[in-house]
């Protein structure tokens, strides 16, 4: 290794050198003082040989590229040149890979950059043992302790596991894309991820061990066994790291830079979707959706409704990538659609297009369009859940007759009616196990490029007959459809109410947190489907729809209409129509879960702020008397939270709104305290305090009050007056504070209504919406 004197090169917020032992660079920042991570150097493996560099040089660069470091593998007869360069506020980080051999190799995997030698350490500072890691895996993402294991979701769990805590010598951590540290003592977050996603799939990998720190952090992907040609040079992935004092920040910065870098235009609203997969599953039929469609169109139409999709169960033999309808659909899906374009609804409709199953006629007749094993037979990737069952094999989108039967398919639905496709299972495109394939030039396995190739396919076929087209990317590992697909699943499945358990609702909703700062940046986001009817509680449901309310996505309902009971049918109402931009769990980085969600929402009357406290913990089985267990004697949360936290003012008034109970709470100031048994949810609205009546909350919308319009305190400073901005039929209330004055009167329109008193001297105005636009007044003596 050459021994090159250290240079300081500032970079960003960063600042570069090289090792004294000239090993690798040294990373480190001057607003951080305890962050230190190096020597830090590439490795490549090539052949199935791991190579090390045999020398590095560091040196400045141009003035766009303030650094770079150049490796050398001369056994592999390689080089990798990194680019180091400001990218705003951040450090970007831009590599390339040049084949300097006579002969042709193999690329099996690359470190952009490893920790080097035994010394090498990534540092974080004072108090370090208290950081936080956010990870991402797909469907499954979190926040950690930076020893704690990794976290195991609990997937339709019908049992709460029992939990036993475990020390950890050794950490093992890896995160897909994106890798961000929070060290509360320094008051500091680092955020590094692979910014492109084109041909390779980026993980940062780390190992913490107890007693010597993090031993371990690397920025690698797996080649896929890419046959590199003499002389050949390849661009890989790019790289940014940033800096901030808030790790939610952060987090937002980087979505922004992602989408700013790939141009990614999200659709303009969220839409609302009904999906026939939880009430009925295989056994849907064109007269289930029908029937639903027909109160659809009555009751969440005017809402936001546009769309209803039929899941796995329309096609032939249910198999997962069949394009022709069963029996069950037996008028076809262009006469469905037909029949819902006269409700004014779209039809949407459920597809696994890479998934192929064995009594499919192309794995008949055309082995060749499929992954292939080591014998060269189509390659099985698993059973199918459902039946028939049998083996899945993945298409091959390598080929071009995989290709172009994926195109012609696509093309088929969208000409039947099909607005809306739901892309589910294409996470099996990048198994790692299916290497093999027609074009190696193609990334597969575990590469992104045969993924973001056929969702353009799917994109552009279907875009090609509908522009408007909608299409969910339901891929476990995100990436390929980023800027392609405008709806992105982003958590498991929630299954029926119920049936799952709590700890898996709560496992899906934190996943869900982490994915929040997506949301409006890379698509619309979707937090699986909204189920709220029995046989689980009411509560469950209310669980389910503020956090899906609090996402601002897409509102993706699973329930037979035909059978909903009143009481959830309010829920659902009152989830309508999406809120468009997500919350902030305020948390992420401080407990077992995030539980504090936040919002600022503006009307064209007033701004407030919504908090949603979701209490995911079960009883605790205490016992009593003589050693008899006690059921009923769970532990409540509190929940204190600092109005600075929300970004208010700890010295000003607010009044405050319990959503779900209808309930006025009082007067704040300072700090926002509620305890209460759970699993439970409650949602509240924070308005500044009036000298004058005030509207503190509605009953219709879990906004609290973006229903409602023009509202004014009246000239003569006696009369409070809005607009409700509901469908004709719904029930609800309106809620108003009014210090220091005598008993209202009531007016719905121009007929006299009445108004009850309520808890802590409001006032409550029920309200029947005999049309869209109610127009109330509250008048005070």
């Amino acid at each position: 290794m050459d021994n090159v004197l250290p240079e300081i090169i500032a970079v960003g917020p960063f600042t570069l050198r090289m090792s004294r032992a000239g090993d690798g660079v040294v990373v480190e920042a001057p607003q951080w003082p305890g962050l230190r991570i190096g020597p830090l150097r590439p490795a490549l493996t090539l052949d199935d040989e791991r190579h090390l560099p045999a020398s590095l040089r560091f040196e400045p660069a141009s003035d766009s590229q303030a650094a770079r470091l150049i490796a050398e593998f001369v056994a592999a007869r390689c080089s990798m040149i990194l680019h180091f360069r400001p990218a705003g506020d951040a450090l970007a980080i831009e590599c390339a890979l040049v084949h300097h051999g006579a002969a042709a190799a193999v690329f099996n995997h690359a470190a952009v950059l490893e920790l080097s030698g035994s010394r090498a350490r990534a540092a974080f500072g004072d108090g370090e043992d208290a950081a936080r890691i956010h990870e991402e895996a797909g469907y499954f993402a979190y926040v950690r302790g930076i020893a704690d294991a990794r976290p195991t979701p609990a997937v339709s769990a019908g049992r709460e596991p029992v939990e036993v805590e475990q020390a950890h010598p050794i950490t093992e951590g890896s995160s897909r894309t994106v890798w961000e540290l929070y060290n509360p003592a320094a008051g500091r977050a680092l955020l590094v991820g692979f910014d492109t996603f084109e041909r390779w799939m980026g993980t940062i990998e780390t190992t913490f061990t107890a007693g010597s720190g993090m031993t371990r952090w690397a920025l690698a992907f797996d080649g896929g066994d890419l046959p590199l040609a003499p002389g050949e040079e390849l661009t890989l992935e790019s790289v940014v790291w940033m800096i901030d004092a808030d790790p939610w920040r952060l987090l937002e910065r980087w979505g922004e830079h992602v989408q700013r870098k790939h141009d990614i235009r999200p659709p303009a609203s969220s839409p609302v979707s009904w999906c026939s997969w939880y009430p009925y599953r295989l056994t849907v039929s064109e007269d289930a959706v029908l029937a639903n469609a027909r109160i659809a169109a009555a009751r969440l139409k005017p809402l936001g409704l546009s769309v209803m999709e039929v899941d796995l169960g329309w096609e032939q033999g249910w198999l997962p990538s069949e394009y022709r309808e069963n029996d069950q659909f037996a008028h076809g899906l262009k006469w469905l659609s037909g029949r819902l374009a006269e409700y004014g609804l779209a039809l949407g409709a459920w597809n696994a297009p890479f998934s192929i199953s064995e009594f499919q006629a192309e794995a008949k007749e055309h082995p060749e369009w499929l992954l292939p094993d080591e014998d060269g037979k189509p390659a099985v990737e698993g059973t199918w859940f459902w039946e028939p069952h049998g083996a899945v094999h993945v298409l091959d989108l390598t080929h071009p007759g995989a290709q172009a039967w994926l195109r012609e398919n696509i093309t088929s639905l969208g000409e039947r009616g099909v607005r809306y496709l739901k892309c589910d299972f294409i996470t099996s495109v990048h198994d790692a196990r299916l290497r093999r394939r027609h074009n190696p030039r193609i990334i597969g396995g575990a590469g992104f490029e045969a993924g973001r190739l056929g969702a353009r396919i799917i994109r552009d076929a279907l875009c090609a007959v509908h522009p408007d087209a909608l299409i969910l990317n339901c891929n476990g590992v995100e990436m390929p459809g980023v800027g392609v697909f405008p709806l992105q699943y982003t958590c498991y499945d929630t299954g029926n109410t119920g049936y799952v358990g709590w700890r898996h609702l709560r496992d899906v909703y934190a996943t869900v947190a982490c994915h929040l700062y997506k949301q409006g940046r890379w698509g619309v986001i979707q937090p699986s489907c909204l189920c709220v009817g029995p046989p689980g509680t009411l509560e469950e449901a209310r669980v389910r729809a503020t956090a899906t309310f609090l996402c601002g996505g897409e509102v993706n309902i699973s329930d037979d209409l035909t059978r909903l009971p009143e009481e959830r049918w309010q829920v659902l109402l009152a989830t309508l129509p999406p809120l468009g931009k997500p919350a902030k769990p305020i948390d992420l980085f401080d407990g077992d879960y995030p539980s504090i969600w936040h919002v600022r929402v503006e009307a064209d009357w007033d701004a407030w702020d919504l908090v949603g406290l979701f209490n995911f913990d079960l009883p605790s089985g205490r016992l009593y008397g003589q050693g008899m267990p006690c059921p009923y004697a769970p532990d409540a949360r509190s929940f204190r939270i600092p109005l600075e936290r929300l970004g208010l003012d700890p010295a000003a008034a607010y009044w405050t709104y319990e959503f779900w109970s209808g309930a006025f709470l009082g007067e704040v100031r300072g700090t926002l305290e509620l305890a209460f048994f759970g699993p439970a949810i409650k949602l509240i609205a924070l308005r500044a305090a009036r000298p004058h009546p005030w509207v503190v909350g509605t009953g219709f919308h879990q906004s609290a009050g973006a229903e409602l319009r023009r509202v004014r305190w009246g000239e003569s400073a006696t009369a409070l007056r809005g607009e409700l901005h509901r469908p004709a039929g719904e029930r609800g209330s309106i809620t108003i504070v009014a210090p220091g004055r005598g008993e209202p009167t009531a007016k719905l329109g121009r007929r006299p209504a009445p108004i009850l008193p309520g808890p802590g001297g409001c006032w409550v105005l029920p309200v029947i919406c005999r049309q869209d636009v109610t127009r109330w007044t509250v008048e005070f003596e």
